[in-house]
């Protein structure tokens, strides 16, 4: 595998950080979203048997639909703890890609961190 060098030039480093603030800025729009459609969110950062438990438990490759099914029912349950919610966001971004839809992706990588910020800000709560 290799590596591209560090950049050096001063004009490339500071394009780099404005992608990264308009990054940061797209991940915090995400956020609201998200706080406007569930309402902030106190949750644990793991419950008992998240998704990863399962596929281990049954041995077999943890899925989308496992993900998302498990989340669904720890949420309507009230155990649905912030690893629950980012392996669901984190498996549809896997899906996509697999797929090869970078927008998709790009999509989906922004919720993903969305949560992480969600679930950092929760954890610097308590």
């Amino acid at each position: 595998m290799s590596y591209e060098k560090p950049v050096d030039d001063y004009d490339t480093i500071l394009q780099a950080a404005s992608a990264r603030i308009n990054i940061g800025a797209e991940v915090l729009e995400e956020c609201d979203r998200q706080v406007e459609k569930w309402g902030l969110q106190r949750r644990p950062g793991y419950t008992f048997m998240d998704a990863l438990d399962h596929s281990e438990r049954f041995e077999r490759p943890v899925t989308t639909d496992d993900a998302k099914a498990i989340c669904d029912f720890k949420i309507d349950d009230g155990t649905c703890g912030w690893i629950d919610i980012l392996l669901e966001e984190f498996m549809e971004a896997r899906d996509e890609a697999k797929a090869g839809r970078r927008d998709a992706l790009r999509t989906e990588l922004i919720q993903v961190a969305a949560v992480v910020v969600s679930a950092i800000q929760d954890l610097d709560r308590i």
